[in-house]
């Protein structure tokens, strides 16, 4: 998983003092390019889990799997909410995170 980072796995700033408070904050995370799949997730949201990372947040939001099959999808699905459980925050899944394209500047006529 990644977001906090540029991290491919997202956890390295754990246990750091580069580890960032998300108490109160949204959590946002994404799969990395392939190869990744949905048991390595599921370890990766174990990490963060007993790190303390997926306590007191506003709310999860998880991006839309790169290049998940429907059925890998749902495996993530359901290992993020097996994760999840015991907090009553919102949790966002399979959003499409969109980069934004480069404006052009518009030419006077």
């Amino acid at each position: 998983m990644s977001g906090l980072g540029s991290s491919a796995r997202g956890s390295q700033p754990v246990g750091t003092p580069w580890e960032p408070d998300l108490d109160g904050r949204v959590l946002v995370l994404e799969t990395p390019e392939t190869p990744y799949d949905p048991e390595t997730a599921d370890a990766d949201l174990t990490h963060l889990r007993l790190a303390g990372w997926l306590d007191g947040l506003a709310a999860l939001v998880l991006c839309r799997p790169y290049d998940f099959t429907d059925a890998q999808t749902e495996q993530l699905h359901e290992a993020l909410m097996a994760h999840v459980t015991q907090w009553d925050y919102p949790v966002i899944a399979a959003l499409r995170a969109v980069t934004p394209t480069r404006c052009r500047p518009s030419r006077s006529a």
